[in-house]
């Protein structure tokens, strides 16, 4: 059991077009995958730690069994997603297992 970060941009300019995807096409897709059980998201706060944050969106997925058993699962079932190009292509996926 585990979480899994995404971290994501939309392309400049296109914040509607692409919250509208992530939100209605995109986490109901990753959701049909078995080892997928809930997602959340979230948009950078204004106020940081730190000024110079890459990225604006994160979704965090939650897991169930391995982390391996999830990447697997998702890889396998991604080439049936249907993506858009509201998002800009730069994202960063991190797995954290359960302690």
């Amino acid at each position: 059991m585990g979480q899994m970060l995404v971290y994501t941009n939309p392309v400049d300019g296109r914040d509607a077009e692409y919250n509208r995807w992530y939100d209605e096409v995109h986490i109901p897709e990753v959701l049909t995958v078995a080892e997928f059980t809930a997602a959340k998201r979230f948009r950078l706060a204004d106020a940081q730690v730190f000024a110079d944050q890459p990225f604006r969106y994160l979704a965090i997925y939650e897991y169930a069994g391995t982390a391996d058993a999830a990447v697997n699962a998702l890889m396998k079932a991604s080439s049936t997603f249907e993506m858009s190009d509201a998002m800009d292509g730069t994202t960063h996926v991190v797995l954290f297992e359960e302690r």
